[in-house]
């Protein structure tokens, strides 16, 4: 517990008895300011025999295409032809409709 500061000057002559009276302390109510807890916002997450990227970790605005949070993850490369390779498979911008079933990676 906090008390606030007290203070009080007493003169005090030579030879004379003088009583100081008691002192009250007043307890002093403590209250902290806005406490912002940041955290680092963890990029990759490895599970068993998966990678899972947290894109809230990645600086992408709003006019920017998938190619351009792609080139960020570490691992994986954006060809020219705009095929998109990680590990272990390839995918590339065909349709669902020309390409058949959509790759898992």
């Amino acid at each position: 517990m906090f008390y606030l500061s007290y203070s009080k000057s007493y003169l005090l002559k030579a030879g004379a008895s003088e009583q100081i009276p008691a002192i009250i302390l007043h307890p002093a109510l403590l209250q902290l300011k806005e406490v912002m807890i940041k955290a680092k916002i963890i990029p990759i997450r490895l599970m068993k025999d998966t990678v899972e990227f947290n894109t809230d970790s990645y600086v992408i605005h709003d006019q920017d295409k998938v190619d351009d949070l792609l080139k960020q993850l570490p691992g994986v490369m954006v060809a020219a032809c705009a095929q998109h390779q990680g590990p272990p498979k390839c995918a590339d911008r065909k349709s669902k409709s020309e390409s058949g079933p959509e790759p898992h990676y």
